[in-house]
């Protein structure tokens, strides 16, 4: 089926929002699957993430409008197949804060040409698979404030609610996938615990401020009583929730605000209203318990006045009753919240010390990767405690 594309206006970059000319890059071979020959502009200055995945920011001189092109990484085509088809789902249900998907070629067209839309997904020469998306405007930030909070957490829930009515993908009850691996994630840490891989390393040298956050995190598992909570994760037999599509990589620099008026995205709005101008980045996207999404993006933010005393849901209370003006949660649903959090923190450092010590990957800002570990390693002591106190459904052993 062709259709006629009779308008996909991204968000107008301001005057002053285009990179300096020193920050321009070459623009990827691929993008020209959607821009044809005409001028483009690529840069990638604030655009990295802690995945290293290519991502660039298309400046379109001429008419001004701004694109994200984005690799796929190592997805299949049936996933990113499968992204899309939310994506363009949630969007068509009226959620504007998802990027729009641009079709192939929508960019080079001429007043009065067709394409086909379903064909959103471009092929590089080396077999990688590249997006072309809106442009969100807005900036993330690490530590909300309950305004904002609330905002993400009613336009997340809206997305839970739209995306059980995804076509071909009812909601259903299960054993959340996220939980099973955290089972299989405790019975290997229990079977070859951190100071035995430890040792199996430092004969091949690693670099320091990573064996010293791994001598910390030792350190404070043992004082906590670490092994316990993984022998009680080990054994836990999960209860089975709703399962539906969600997003699975949802965090802060995920969620990007804007006051009303101030940057082009929210100019019907009045002028010092804050918005949620976006929801980015849904190459995780797949089928688990929203509550995961919840412990996510949660976990990743830093409440503006913490305290050890209250516990996690607590402190994000206001937040969680604002999602659940829109969808509300099912007791179990919210005990996992906290309970996902938890585990996720202990579960989270075993995978960065895997990724940067054991495999030797690369990452392209590593002084996030060292600022991410620092913090789950201050969560890390309550996050122990609350596993050895409490089960997956929330009740005090």
């Amino acid at each position: 089926m062709r259709v006629r594309i009779i308008s996909m206006l991204p968000a107008q970059m301001p005057p002053e929002a285009h990179p300096d000319e020193s920050e321009w890059n070459e623009c990827p071979t691929v993008c020209r699957e959607w821009f044809g020959n005409g001028p483009i502009r690529c840069s990638q200055s604030g655009m990295r993430g802690l995945s290293g995945v290519a991502v660039y920011r298309v400046w379109r001189p001429a008419s001004r409008e701004q694109f994200v092109v984005k690799s796929f990484g190592p997805r299949t085509v049936a996933h990113a197949v499968w992204v899309h088809r939310l994506m363009r789902h949630l969007r068509t249900e009226g959620i504007d804060q998802v990027p729009e998907v641009m079709p192939v070629g929508c960019c080079e067209l001429v007043p009065g040409a067709a394409t086909v839309a379903g064909n959103t997904l471009a092929t590089a020469g080396d077999g990688s698979l590249w997006e072309l998306l809106q442009f969100m405007p807005g900036k993330a930030t690490a530590c909300p404030t309950i305004e904002q909070a609330k905002l993400a957490l009613q336009t997340l829930a809206r997305i839970h609610l739209v995306a059980a009515q995804m076509p071909g993908e009812p909601p259903r009850r299960g054993v959340s996938p996220g939980h099973l691996q955290r089972i299989e994630q405790a019975e290997q840490m229990l079977r070859v615990p951190w100071h035995v891989r430890q040792r199996s390393i430092l004969v091949r040298g690693i670099d320091s401020t990573l064996a010293s956050l791994w001598d910390r995190a030792e350190t404070i598992f043992a004082a906590a009583n670490g092994t316990g909570a993984l022998k009680h994760t080990a054994r836990l037999r999960p209860s089975q929730l709703l399962l539906q599509a969600v997003l699975r990589d949802i965090w802060s620099d995920h969620c990007l605000f804007s006051q009303g008026g101030g940057d082009g995205s929210a100019a019907d709005q009045p002028a010092n209203q804050m918005q949620l101008t976006g929801m980015i980045d849904f190459h995780a996207a797949g089928i688990d318990t929203p509550a995961s999404d919840l412990s996510r993006l949660l976990g990743s933010w830093q409440p503006q006045a913490p305290t050890t005393q209250a516990s996690f849901l607590e402190v994000w209370r206001e937040p969680l009753d604002a999602y659940q003006t829109v969808r509300p949660l099912q007791p179990l649903e919210r005990s996992m919240v906290a309970f996902l959090h938890a585990t996720a923190v202990i579960f989270s450092l075993d995978n960065w010390f895997r990724w940067t010590l054991e495999e030797r990957r690369t990452f392209p800002d590593i002084q996030r990767v060292y600022a991410r570990m620092n913090r789950l390693l201050e969560q890390l002591p309550i996050a122990i405690e609350y596993v050895n106190e409490n089960d997956s459904a929330g009740n005090e052993r």
